[in-house]
């Protein structure tokens, strides 16, 4: 678009030059100032009328990524449900046909590589939370790359020093997932700067990255890191302002002490932030 803008410009600016040098100092009798006059209102008009056409593709151009906009937005939407369905089943398998979990696989990676290649004609207009989505999303098809791909983006395009920090948090989820457990603990440490501050709401940002992160080393057979975090869990809690919040959620983190319930820690969903 802009690359088009700037080259019409530039074949009217010609054009305006190569009359302005033109013969015009020439004695009026070679050149009729009816002539010229005539020659100035053309050119006008043909600038005006550079100038409605550029209007004009400007706002189809608008109105295309705004159409986009809204197919990503259903892609995802689409996305959202079919988690929902997939969850389903695994409660109540009895109640699917054979076969079932590779169909709603077969939709997801339609869905998921429809909406990266909309996505990646309107990168100004996708949200971090988003490119976390899509991240997700590439991880569940087996798609690793493009993943890390996203992941990157998604940490790359967070203004907001909370939203990068849900971001780097979900990328130190991911490598959990696979197992690359030292890149993991980098990235949940370094999400852990992102949430500095005592107000709630960065204290809950921050219980909550020592909780998930328990939660994964848990799943690893780290107990005593596991609890360690969650015990981090516990002294941000307690430093909550609000009571009702402060009681609810320390009641919550000891339950999912493991020495206590014999259990795991509490584990985030795969696709949680």
């Amino acid at each position: 678009m802009r690359k088009l803008t700037f080259l019409l410009i530039m074949i009217w600016l010609l054009s305006l030059s190569c009359f302005a040098q033109s013969p015009t100092s020439t004695p009026a009798t070679q050149m009729p100032t009816q002539s010229l006059a005539k020659d100035w209102i053309a050119l006008m008009v043909s600038g005006l009328a550079l100038a409605l056409s550029l209007l004009s593709f400007r706002q189809k151009s608008t109105e295309s990524r705004l159409t986009l906009r809204k197919q990503l937005t259903d892609l995802f939407e689409k996305l959202t449900t079919l988690n929902t369905e997939f969850a389903r089943f695994k409660t109540n398998k009895d109640n699917y046909p054979p076969g079932y979990p590779g169909l709603l696989g077969d939709q997801r990676r339609f869905f998921v590589r429809q909406a990266s290649f909309i996505a990646s004609q309107i990168r100004t207009l996708v949200s971090p939370f988003e490119y976390l989505l899509l991240a997700g999303g590439h991880d569940d098809i087996n798609d690793w790359a493009q993943a890390e791909h996203f992941f990157q983006l998604a940490i790359s395009s967070a203004a907001d020093r909370i939203d990068r920090g849900i971001a780097i948090r979900g990328y130190g989820r991911y490598l959990f997932g696979h197992g690359r457990l030292t890149e993991a603990r980098v990235q949940y440490a370094e999400s852990l700067h992102c949430f500095n501050g005592s107000a709630d709401r960065v204290r809950v940002f921050r219980a909550e990255t020592f909780e998930r992160w328990a939660g994964n080393e848990s799943e690893w057979g780290n107990k005593k890191e596991a609890d360690r975090l969650l015990e981090q869990a516990m002294t941000e809690f307690r430093q909550l302002e609000n009571p009702v919040r402060r009681e609810y959620e320390v009641r919550r983190v000891e339950a999912g002490f493991s020495h206590k319930s014999g259990s795991k820690g509490e584990v985030p969903e795969k696709n949680s932030l």
